[in-house]
Protein backbone atom coordinates (compact mmCIF):
# COMPACT_ATOMS: atom_id res chain seq x y z
CA UNK A 1 0.00 0.00 0.00
CA UNK A 2 1.69 3.03 -1.35
CA UNK A 3 2.00 5.94 1.35
CA UNK A 4 0.17 9.24 1.37
CA UNK A 5 2.41 12.13 1.01
CA UNK A 6 1.05 14.87 2.74
CA UNK A 7 0.85 18.24 0.50
CA UNK A 8 2.79 21.41 2.14
CA UNK A 9 1.59 24.93 0.89
CA UNK A 10 4.43 26.99 -0.71
CA UNK A 11 5.55 29.76 1.00
CA UNK A 12 4.09 33.16 -0.14
CA UNK A 13 6.68 35.82 -1.33
CA UNK A 14 5.72 38.46 0.82
CA UNK A 15 5.15 40.87 -2.40
CA UNK A 16 2.37 38.65 -3.65
CA UNK A 17 0.83 39.09 -0.35
CA UNK A 18 1.37 42.32 -0.21
CA UNK A 19 -0.41 42.77 -4.17
CA UNK A 20 -3.14 40.18 -2.98
CA UNK A 21 -3.67 42.62 0.68
CA UNK A 22 -3.87 45.30 -2.01
CA UNK A 23 -5.76 44.17 -4.71
CA UNK A 24 -8.64 42.24 -2.36
CA UNK A 25 -9.16 45.69 -0.26
CA UNK A 26 -9.26 48.69 -3.29
CA UNK A 27 -12.61 49.28 -3.49
CA UNK A 28 -11.40 50.56 -7.14
CA UNK A 29 -9.51 47.08 -8.44
CA UNK A 30 -13.47 45.87 -7.43
CA UNK A 31 -14.85 47.88 -9.45
CA UNK A 32 -12.94 47.78 -12.28
CA UNK A 33 -13.25 43.96 -12.46
CA UNK A 34 -16.69 44.13 -11.89
CA UNK A 35 -17.05 46.84 -14.69
CA UNK A 36 -15.11 44.35 -17.08
CA UNK A 37 -18.02 41.46 -16.35
CA UNK A 38 -20.42 44.04 -16.93
CA UNK A 39 -19.36 45.18 -19.97
CA UNK A 40 -18.89 42.10 -21.26
CA UNK A 41 -22.58 40.69 -20.08
CA UNK A 42 -24.01 43.20 -21.77
CA UNK A 43 -22.18 42.42 -25.01
CA UNK A 44 -23.48 39.11 -24.88
CA UNK A 45 -27.01 40.48 -24.12
CA UNK A 46 -26.98 42.78 -26.88
CA UNK A 47 -25.84 40.30 -29.29
CA UNK A 48 -28.80 37.31 -28.16
CA UNK A 49 -30.99 40.40 -28.37
CA UNK A 50 -30.39 41.43 -32.25
CA UNK A 51 -27.96 39.43 -33.88
CA UNK A 52 -30.86 37.05 -34.89
CA UNK A 53 -32.63 40.31 -36.41
CA UNK A 54 -29.33 42.12 -37.85
CA UNK A 55 -28.18 38.47 -40.01
CA UNK A 56 -31.75 38.72 -41.68
CA UNK A 57 -31.45 41.99 -42.09
CA UNK A 58 -27.72 42.36 -43.20
CA UNK A 59 -26.41 38.60 -43.88
CA UNK A 60 -22.97 40.06 -45.20
CA UNK A 61 -22.21 42.18 -42.20
CA UNK A 62 -23.80 39.62 -39.42
CA UNK A 63 -21.83 37.68 -37.07
CA UNK A 64 -20.83 34.17 -37.82
CA UNK A 65 -22.31 32.55 -34.58
CA UNK A 66 -21.31 28.66 -34.82
CA UNK A 67 -23.84 26.48 -36.18
CA UNK A 68 -26.08 24.64 -33.48
CA UNK A 69 -25.39 28.04 -31.25
CA UNK A 70 -28.64 29.85 -30.70
CA UNK A 71 -29.79 32.53 -28.83
CA UNK A 72 -30.24 30.85 -25.67
CA UNK A 73 -26.23 29.92 -25.45
CA UNK A 74 -25.54 33.45 -25.95
CA UNK A 75 -27.92 34.35 -22.94
CA UNK A 76 -26.47 31.51 -20.95
CA UNK A 77 -23.35 33.46 -21.13
CA UNK A 78 -24.57 36.85 -20.18
CA UNK A 79 -26.54 35.38 -17.01
CA UNK A 80 -23.15 34.02 -15.68
CA UNK A 81 -20.82 36.89 -16.71
CA UNK A 82 -23.72 39.42 -15.18
CA UNK A 83 -23.66 36.89 -11.92
CA UNK A 84 -20.45 37.18 -11.25
CA UNK A 85 -19.79 40.75 -12.11
CA UNK A 86 -23.13 41.25 -9.27
CA UNK A 87 -20.98 39.13 -7.24
CA UNK A 88 -17.79 40.96 -7.59
CA UNK A 89 -19.21 44.33 -6.88
CA UNK A 90 -21.25 42.82 -3.87
CA UNK A 91 -18.12 41.05 -2.76
CA UNK A 92 -16.47 44.48 -2.93
CA UNK A 93 -18.81 46.32 -1.18
CA UNK A 94 -18.61 43.56 1.45
CA UNK A 95 -14.53 44.34 1.55
CA UNK A 96 -15.09 48.61 1.44
CA UNK A 97 -17.78 47.96 4.38
CA UNK A 98 -16.67 45.94 6.82
CA UNK A 99 -13.00 47.49 6.41
CA UNK A 100 -11.55 43.76 6.22
CA UNK A 101 -8.29 42.81 7.17
CA UNK A 102 -6.16 40.11 5.07
CA UNK A 103 -4.34 37.62 6.69
CA UNK A 104 -1.98 35.30 5.25
CA UNK A 105 -3.54 35.94 2.08
CA UNK A 106 -6.73 34.46 2.27
CA UNK A 107 -10.30 35.63 1.38
CA UNK A 108 -12.51 35.94 4.60
CA UNK A 109 -14.95 32.94 4.90
CA UNK A 110 -17.96 35.06 4.61
CA UNK A 111 -16.68 35.59 1.07
CA UNK A 112 -15.53 31.82 -0.09
CA UNK A 113 -19.02 30.77 -1.71
CA UNK A 114 -21.14 32.28 -4.24
CA UNK A 115 -24.40 33.85 -2.30
CA UNK A 116 -25.07 36.94 -3.61
CA UNK A 117 -28.12 36.96 -2.11
CA UNK A 118 -27.17 36.42 1.64
CA UNK A 119 -24.25 38.31 0.75
CA UNK A 120 -26.60 41.61 0.00
CA UNK A 121 -28.93 40.93 2.83
CA UNK A 122 -26.34 40.91 5.40
CA UNK A 123 -24.98 44.46 3.81
CA UNK A 124 -28.32 45.46 4.75
CA UNK A 125 -29.08 46.17 0.88
CA UNK A 126 -32.34 45.97 0.10
CA UNK A 127 -33.67 44.08 -3.19
CA UNK A 128 -37.07 44.43 -5.04
CA UNK A 129 -38.70 41.09 -4.93
CA UNK A 130 -37.83 40.87 -8.96
CA UNK A 131 -33.93 41.65 -7.90
CA UNK A 132 -34.25 38.84 -5.56
CA UNK A 133 -35.09 36.78 -8.28
CA UNK A 134 -33.02 38.11 -11.01
CA UNK A 135 -29.86 37.29 -8.19
CA UNK A 136 -30.85 33.66 -7.31
CA UNK A 137 -30.71 33.19 -11.01
CA UNK A 138 -27.90 34.80 -11.67
CA UNK A 139 -26.27 32.77 -8.89
CA UNK A 140 -27.79 29.26 -10.96
CA UNK A 141 -25.65 30.17 -13.97
CA UNK A 142 -22.37 30.85 -11.53
CA UNK A 143 -22.61 27.97 -9.71
CA UNK A 144 -23.81 25.50 -12.63
CA UNK A 145 -25.65 26.73 -15.23
CA UNK A 146 -23.41 28.91 -17.01
CA UNK A 147 -20.89 26.59 -17.17
CA UNK A 148 -22.02 23.05 -16.97
CA UNK A 149 -25.26 20.86 -18.78
CA UNK A 150 -26.31 19.87 -14.68
CA UNK A 151 -25.46 20.78 -11.44
CA UNK A 152 -23.01 18.53 -9.06
CA UNK A 153 -26.80 17.60 -6.95
CA UNK A 154 -29.81 16.99 -9.41
CA UNK A 155 -31.97 19.27 -6.79
CA UNK A 156 -30.47 22.00 -7.68
CA UNK A 157 -32.49 21.48 -10.68
CA UNK A 158 -35.85 21.60 -9.23
CA UNK A 159 -38.58 24.74 -10.03
CA UNK A 160 -38.26 27.96 -8.18
CA UNK A 161 -40.85 30.58 -7.31
CA UNK A 162 -41.50 33.23 -9.36
CA UNK A 163 -42.47 37.12 -8.59
CA UNK A 164 -45.09 36.79 -9.97
CA UNK A 165 -46.47 33.51 -8.83
CA UNK A 166 -46.08 30.07 -10.48
CA UNK A 167 -42.81 28.01 -10.71
CA UNK A 168 -39.59 28.43 -13.38
CA UNK A 169 -36.73 26.09 -13.81
CA UNK A 170 -33.84 27.87 -11.88
CA UNK A 171 -31.82 28.60 -15.48
CA UNK A 172 -34.38 30.30 -16.93
CA UNK A 173 -34.08 34.19 -19.00
CA UNK A 174 -36.60 36.40 -18.11
CA UNK A 175 -37.40 39.38 -21.10
CA UNK A 176 -36.17 42.34 -18.89
CA UNK A 177 -33.23 41.03 -17.51
CA UNK A 178 -30.52 43.07 -19.13
CA UNK A 179 -32.20 46.27 -18.35
CA UNK A 180 -32.65 44.81 -14.61
CA UNK A 181 -28.96 43.66 -14.19
CA UNK A 182 -28.09 47.17 -15.75
CA UNK A 183 -30.39 49.01 -12.75
CA UNK A 184 -29.22 46.88 -9.99
CA UNK A 185 -25.57 46.49 -11.38
CA UNK A 186 -25.74 50.81 -11.29
CA UNK A 187 -27.09 50.95 -7.81
CA UNK A 188 -24.64 48.38 -6.21
CA UNK A 189 -21.85 50.83 -7.60
CA UNK A 190 -23.05 53.75 -6.30
CA UNK A 191 -22.52 52.03 -2.78
CA UNK A 192 -19.10 50.71 -3.43
CA UNK A 193 -17.77 53.65 -4.58
CA UNK A 194 -19.93 56.45 -3.09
Amino acid sequence: MAKRVKKTKPTVPQIILDMFDFSATSRHVWADESWRLRVAAMMMWHLSRHEADFALREPDRALVIPRGMGNSDLLSVFMLLAGCAIEAIAKGIYMRRKKVKITHGRFPRALQNHDVGGLLKSLGVSLTIDEEALVRRLGTFVRWAGRYPVPLDAADMLSANLPEGGFGPPNMYRLHDGEMFEALFSRLEVLLLG
